[in-house]
């Protein structure tokens, strides 16, 4: 009885177009109990996947009003007003992230006099699943012409994020017009990788990195803003140098020099960066192994277990030796790893968990 009730009130809640989110809920919340539960919450999320397509009409409102209404504030004389039309028109899509009458205002929004405004608008529209291509010109404006490097950084920050989301759900009909505007909103983010701003640059950087789909509409323009981060006086900049070198697909010869340097970074992040980068590249970076097998003796764990598994993807029967010295490691990861490597688990097909992230101490 307890089975059915819930699995009833979580069905009708899906086919009021609460849509995917509840779907996940029901998911989540029945992942403890048996299988035929489960099975019954998978048809759920099933029936919420075909229902998402229907649903994006569907007008959730927010605080009991309709978005049209909080649509119409978004014209409002006063500025705290408008920014509370944006954070609810951001509630709307939380809940239905394919109501396009939210998406268009909060879109035309952008163009909003006022930053904190702008801010607010920026946020609502980097809600997960929210596709609105038609964002780019205006946060590409906002990286512009913002006289606050808070509001460039957040401007970089969500046309990643949008330009993510469009790679996702790319659809064949708009295939050509949406490289387009992923490679116009590209080019905006390779602009601020130079802004004056440390917040900005990262920003712009980090949302880049993350681009990995869409590594054939990134130009070189940004290869060459990545290799130069490598040398940057800061951390993070360095470190998101390889790592966005090797996400975004650059050539081998950008990539092996810029990881090989890395490994002799005094920060263990950046060392780290460096070594996962080269086991991404596999065989073709085997003139690195000499390099590797100095940071499987790194004094950070997490380094010295990341360097043993690039090697199994790379080579291990060039650094054998190095390998067996790596089974007696004090750290139960960096053993595990190294056997890992000599038994040929990477080499067919095995994949480690991404290493935790070290502290930034040597």
């Amino acid at each position: 009885m307890a089975v059915r009730s819930r699995t009833s009130m979580w069905f009708s809640r899906v086919v009021t177009c609460d849509s995917v989110a509840h779907a996940r809920r029901a998911r989540d919340a029945w992942a403890p109990v048996g299988h035929g539960a489960r099975l019954r919450v998978a048809g759920v999320a099933a029936i919420a996947l075909l229902l998402s397509h229907a649903c994006t009409d569907s007008d959730p409102g927010y605080k009991a009003r309709p978005s049209a209404s909080w649509i119409a504030q978004l014209d409002d004389t006063s500025a705290s007003k408008r920014t509370d039309a944006a954070s609810a028109l951001g509630q709307v899509l939380k809940i239905n992230p394919g109501f396009r009458p939210a998406v268009q205002g909060l879109i035309r929004a952008l163009g909003d006099t006022v930053d904190a405004v702008r801010l607010v608008v920026a946020d609502a529209l980097a809600r997960e699943g929210v596709r609105a291509p038609d964002a780019v010109p205006g946060l590409t404006a906002v990286l512009a012409d913002s006289a606050h490097a808070s509001v460039r950084a957040e401007g970089a920050r969500v046309l990643g994020i949008v330009l993510l989301q469009m790679g996702i759900s790319q659809r064949p009909s708009r295939a050509a017009r949406d490289t387009a505007t992923i490679r116009q909103g590209i080019d905006a983010l390779a602009s601020a990788m130079a802004d004056t701003s440390i917040a900005v640059r990262l920003a712009a950087a980090r949302g880049l990195r993350d681009l990995g789909p869409l590594g054939p509409a990134v130009s070189a323009r940004v290869h060459e803003a990545f290799v130069a981060f490598t040398t940057s006086p800061l951390t993070e900049l360095r470190m998101l140098g390889v790592e966005g070198l090797v996400n975004t697909g650059a050539a081998a010869t950008l990539v092996l020099p810029a990881a090989r340097s890395a490994l002799a970074d005094s920060q263990a992040p950046v060392r780290l960066s460096g070594v996962v980068a080269l086991g991404r590249l596999g065989p073709p970076a085997s003139v690195a192994i000499p390099d590797l097998e100095r940071t499987l003796r790194d004094v950070n764990a997490i380094v010295r277990s990341a360097s043993a598994s690039a090697i199994g993807q790379i080579a291990p029967q060039q650094a054998t030796l190095a390998l067996r010295r790596a089974l007696r490691d004090p750290e139960e990861g960096v053993r595990r790893e190294a056997a890992h490597a000599l038994e040929g688990f990477h080499r067919r097909g095995g994949q480690d968990d991404a290493p935790p992230e070290p502290s930034r101490r040597p």
